[in-house]
């Protein structure tokens, strides 16, 4: 297991194992809301309708994705029950899914921790986090009295970039891949591996997408530094293919265009549904 030694990780198995549920830090605003969330998605993957007769199959459904899953329907069964704003967003959900992303996310993280920490936390624990996430608005809120309204431009400016830069690396990890019937059994190594897809290694991606084109095996190894990823890479994709798990494994253009067309196939039950 010295794949899992490294500045940012632990050794052996268990604290492996133990990292997909276990939180971060408390003293990171914010953060606690992420763990709950990546955690158990890790560890339970996700479920779909319960109509689903294949051990897995193309389904439009994700999890993982953190603020994201606020912004988009990734599920076709609720999709069609949805009305007003909320069907006609996710009817052109693939269309929006770059001005949106761009211009939300960091709003949807912050509502969202918020949210967590108002509702599951408690006690300390909560007046902390409540602390620090006031903290952190006001430091950042601070340049204002500077800089006038120039600090609010640069702020807006900063975050939109910083938006679009995490919705694009964020997207392919999830978007379009399998999902399965509530009840059905699978392994660890199944429901991370079937659920996940990478994007090809390379100079450019391993950069851009920070170790997360490696998602099967950060799912796999939650702990282990990500500079270990292309490593394990090399052991995963023959055992999975050895075994006949499919090791979704696509090409920037590919990643996207899957998770753009799962977005779009989605909001097309909408518009069945007005049909009918």
């Amino acid at each position: 297991m010295s794949l899992l030694r490294g500045p940012c990780g632990a050794s052996g198995r268990r604290s492996a194992t133990r990292a997909a549920t276990r939180c971060k830090t408390p003293y990171v605003p914010g953060t606690d809301w992420w763990c709950a969330r990546s955690g158990p998605a890790q560890k339970c993957a996700c479920t779909g309708g319960q109509t689903l007769s294949a051990r897995w199959q193309r389904a439009r459904a994700a999890c993982h994705v953190a603020a994201g899953d606020l912004l988009f329907t990734l599920n076709e069964d609720e999709a069609r029950a949805q009305r007003g704003l909320r069907r006609w967003l996710t009817r052109y959900q693939a269309f929006l899914f770059v001005p949106l992303v761009m211009l939300t996310l960091d709003m949807a993280f912050r509502s969202e921790g918020w949210r967590f920490t108002l509702r599951a936390l408690h006690g300390p624990r909560r007046a902390v986090e409540a602390l620090l996430l006031t903290l952190s608005i006001t430091l950042w809120m601070s340049p204002y009295l500077l800089l006038g309204w120039r600090w609010l431009a640069i702020y807006i400016g900063t975050q939109w970039v910083i938006n679009l830069y995490l919705g694009l690396v964020f997207a392919p990890n999830h978007k379009g891949m399998p999902t399965w019937a509530t009840g059905v059994k699978l392994t660890f190594l199944e429901r991370q591996v079937l659920n996940s897809c990478n994007v090809r290694p390379g100079a450019a991606s391993d950069y851009f997408f920070c170790g997360l084109n490696y998602q099967i095996e950060h799912h796999l190894f939650p702990n282990m530094p990500r500079v270990n990823f292309s490593r394990a890479r090399a052991i995963v994709r023959p055992f999975c293919a050895a075994h006949g798990l499919p090791y979704e494994d696509l090409s920037v253009v590919g990643a996207y265009r899957q998770a753009l067309q799962a977005l779009h196939e989605v909001g097309q039950a909408t518009r069945n549904v007005a049909q009918a």
